[in-house]
């Protein structure tokens, strides 16, 4: 069977990474955040479960261009359903257009025989419209996968989990190397990297229903990650987040001033440094923050050590890396929110 898996904006590899490696099945991307690939039930079923990158899955039913509402429609009819009991239909749309959702859900809801429940629908009938492209498929996952359970104490300048995990791989951080985020806020970039290292599924802290099969490969133990912020307050939301998540014994926290990283750590002795710059503030503030960083990371970070920086004002962040130099810059964007993530290493 074929299936569509969402993702965000701008870390498409990643996800076409992840997939490959929990379904042996190989992915592509057919357009931003979305992403092709064939595999059996049990596959999507134990991919749904494990994997950090995706937000959504659907079945595949159809895939085609429009021009307007009335291409929509006649490809509607052109599909075999299949309903089994109730179904709903729920319409995404990015781009203008000259319709709005409502008018494809009722579209949708007129091609499918069956009887409609929209409180809780055995069937979700998915329409996932981008520009002039658009895709029908059942909805698998009821809820955002990017959602996590143990992120009761989130912050609002933190990242989307999603994002923090592609930092990670896109670091190319080992568990057996040491991993700093200074700015930790509610943890989640070291939590995700524990997740990531002890082979603990996304879904394992859900009441959706657990696979045992994937379960008996959860294997936790030491790790060299740390979750750093000056505000003590953040640092007591990163620790209770990473207990309900069950790695707090895994992450060291601390409530550690930039200018104070030199006293916690030897010189080169931090493989890699994965954050997300504070945006909240003052632009001389967060320029401040970026010079004591550089300057910070120059001493503690290894030769061959790696920085990864999610900024939401990246000039003023970029300004201070005299030291360093960028080895991969990328665009992510989640709604109207958007990043700019850079790699840096020692020039």
């Amino acid at each position: 069977m074929e299936y569509i898996a969402h993702t965000v904006l701008g870390i498409e590899d990643i996800a076409i990474k992840e997939i490959e490696e929990l379904t042996k099945a190989k992915a592509k991307q057919i357009l931003p955040g979305r992403l092709l690939f064939e595999c059996s039930e049990k596959a999507i079923n134990e991919l749904i479960y494990v994997a950090r990158s995706v937000t959504r899955v659907c079945l595949l039913l159809s895939k085609f261009r429009f021009k307007t509402v009335e291409d929509i429609e006649k490809e509607l009819n052109k599909i075999k359903f299949n309903v089994q009991g109730t179904f709903a239909a729920k319409c995404s749309r990015r781009g203008v257009h000259a319709f709005d959702s409502h008018e494809v859900e009722v579209l949708v809801g007129n091609a499918v025989n069956g009887k409609v429940d929209l409180e809780n629908p055995d069937t979700v009938i998915y329409a996932d419209i981008v520009d002039y492209d658009c895709i029908i498929g059942i909805l698998l996952t009821r809820k955002e996968l990017q959602k996590r359970d143990y992120r009761v104490k989130a912050n609002p300048q933190s990242v989307n989990a999603c994002v923090a995990y592609a930092m990670i791989r896109i670091s190319g951080w080992k568990k057996s190397e040491s991993l700093l985020d200074p700015f930790c806020k509610d943890g989640v970039v070291a939590i995700e990297a524990a997740l990531y290292a002890g082979n603990i599924p996304r879904g394992f802290f859900s009441n959706d229903g657990k696979i045992a099969a994937v379960d008996k490969k959860i294997k936790k133990g030491e790790l060299k990650a740390y979750a750093y912020d000056p505000l003590m307050p953040n640092v007591r939301s990163a620790e209770i987040n990473a207990k309900l998540a069950s790695v707090n014994k895994q992450i060291t926290f601390s409530r550690t001033d930039l200018d104070w990283l030199d006293t916690k750590f030897g010189k080169s002795s931090v493989d890699n440094i994965i954050t997300a710059f504070p945006s909240m503030h003052e632009d001389r503030e967060i320029e401040k923050m970026a010079k004591e960083f550089f300057y910070q990371a120059e001493y503690i970070l290894k030769k061959k050590g790696k920085i990864v920086i999610a900024a939401r004002k990246p000039e003023l962040v970029k300004k201070y890396a005299e030291k360093f130099k960028i080895t991969e810059e990328r665009q992510i964007t989640i709604g109207e929110l958007s990043y700019m993530v850079f790699i840096f290493e020692k020039a």
